[in-house]
């Protein structure tokens, strides 16, 4: 996609002229600001950040510690304020847990022949399903297709329950079952399908048995098993000619493990640029960008999160410069890069239950950016909208200049105010919010995410964009 100049081709020479007009009369920290942030400078600190040498910036590892150490320095090289009393590394601690794949397994008692199922290579666990209880010798009971399971009347209570696989159980199904006393599930590979079930299913059991947020699974339910296609000839001949709701001559023994690794310090980085009125400075301007992503695989393939997000670190960072060109604002600006977004947004959801500020200082409201260098040059979403519960003075603001920096209209990210930092801002300090975003592109959360696709000059246009809302709310009272 052909990236645009810094003045949108939309423009008619008219409009360059009545635009030029009004950027020479706006304040000198302003103009000041907006030229202190420059493409060139997003693009080097992008390449340095989205480089195959900081492995994908995984929450946490070392790659991650050094482009924290990055951020910092150019914290301190510009005079901004340590965001924790003396630091600007604010620590948290989050255990962590996994599915064990060699030590979760499912044995099948068929009469005097006892046969081993692994997990991941003869049956598949399901990633909100998953049952850490040890099940012992359980009957099972066949009910069929599982469209039509939940209304068979049959008793599985304190049982596993086997279903045909061509149709997915629903949740409602699942849920149905379980309170009738189903233990788990068994499911049969789909007899038509051009995908094996261990193909199908490789990510999510990756994801699965990889480290992630907790102390162990938070909703656990009965386990949903699916059956590999070697796997499922074990049960073949068993519901041969049998009708939904038979009970099986074979029992089940089960165990998923679960392992808990408690964590290494995982940090944020925060600065404070104080503001300048005496009894304005004490309301808190949160600026927000994750700058973790997904890291490697075990082959060594790097996710580089050019985009996703080191597109706004490094918006980010360059709003630091801004700020140091612009001089204080009457309120006090505090720029945060939060850890585990990708995790479940530990970074944001650890800092905003246990926040920080300066004695007297409070928080009045939270700009988040996050994937902002793809798509269209002139398109950019937000949330919340007009449509949203959430909707506030905060949107308008940036609807007021969005603009100025050439984008036509600000489209809907309300499908997304619950994927991203900002949303804990309003859920745990209860100030409005705002979301910006250039939407999900082929690229994401994929290899193939790197700086070369980056349009630095979209970059350039938010963060200038996010500076006329920062200056936009400095008036003298927000709008509430």
């Amino acid at each position: 996609m052909k990236p645009l100049l810094t003045l949108p081709l939309l423009f008619v020479p008219l409009a360059i002229a009545g635009w030029a007009q009004k950027a020479t009369q706006a304040p000198a920290g302003l103009e000041a600001g907006l030229e202190a942030i420059q493409p060139k400078s997003i693009e080097k600190d992008l390449y340095f950040l989205a480089s195959d040498e900081m492995g994908g910036r995984d929450t946490p590892s070392p790659e991650q510690r050094k482009a924290a150490r990055f951020i910092e320095a150019r914290l301190k090289k510009l005079g901004f304020q340590p965001g924790f009393q003396d630091s600007y590394l604010w620590t948290y601690h989050r255990n962590s847990w996994r599915v064990v794949e060699e030590g979760s397994t499912a044995t099948l008692h068929m009469g005097d022949k006892d046969v081993s199922l692994q997990l991941g290579e003869d049956y598949f666990i399901r990633t909100h399903y998953l049952d850490p209880e040890v099940h012992s010798k359980v009957d099972v009971v066949y009910l069929g297709d599982s469209s039509d399971a939940a209304e068979v009347n049959a008793k599985y209570e304190g049982a596993y329950v086997l279903l045909d696989g061509q149709r997915r159980p629903s949740r409602r199904t699942l849920q149905t079952m379980s309170e009738q006393g189903a233990v788990g599930f068994f499911v049969m590979p789909p007899k038509r399908s051009d995908t094996p079930v261990a193909e199908a299913e490789d990510r999510n059991h990756r994801r699965m048995t990889q480290l992630r947020g907790g102390d162990g699974p938070r909703d656990t339910r009965p386990a949903v098993n699916l059956l590999t296609e070697s796997a499922a000839e074990h049960f073949a001949p068993l519901i041969k000619g049998k009708k939904a709701g038979a009970k099986l001559p074979l029992q089940i023994s089960s165990q998923c493990q679960i392992e808990v690794v408690p964590s290494e310090d995982l940090e944020n980085v925060i600065g404070i640029w104080p503001g300048s009125d005496p009894v304005l400075r004490n309301e808190v301007i949160i600026l927000s960008a994750h700058y973790d992503h997904v890291g490697k695989r075990e082959d060594g393939t790097i996710f580089n999160g050019a985009d996703d997000n080191a597109s706004g670190t490094s918006g980010l960072l360059a709003l630091s410069e801004a700020l140091k060109a612009y001089g204080p604002m009457r309120r006090t600006i505090m720029l945060q890069w939060v850890s585990g977004e990708e995790k479940g947004l530990w970074g944001s959801a650890a800092w905003t239950q246990d926040p920080w500020f300066p004695e007297g200082m409070k928080a009045v409201c939270n700009i988040n950016i996050d994937m902002i260098g793809r798509n269209a040059g002139d398109e950019l979403l937000i949330t919340p909208t007009k449509k949203h519960a959430e909707y506030s003075w905060l949107t308008k603001v940036a609807e007021e200049h969005r603009a100025k920096e050439g984008f036509k209209k600000l489209k809907s990210a309300d499908d997304y105010y619950q994927r991203s930092d900002h949303y804990n801002y309003r859920k745990h300090l209860n100030v409005p919010v705002i979301f910006l975003f250039a939407d999900v592109h082929e690229d994401y959360h994929r290899p193939t995410d790197t700086p070369d696709k980056i349009n630095y000059d979209k970059v350039t246009r938010v963060a200038r964009l996010v500076l006329r809302i920062l200056d936009g709310l400095q008036t003298d009272q927000l709008e509430r």
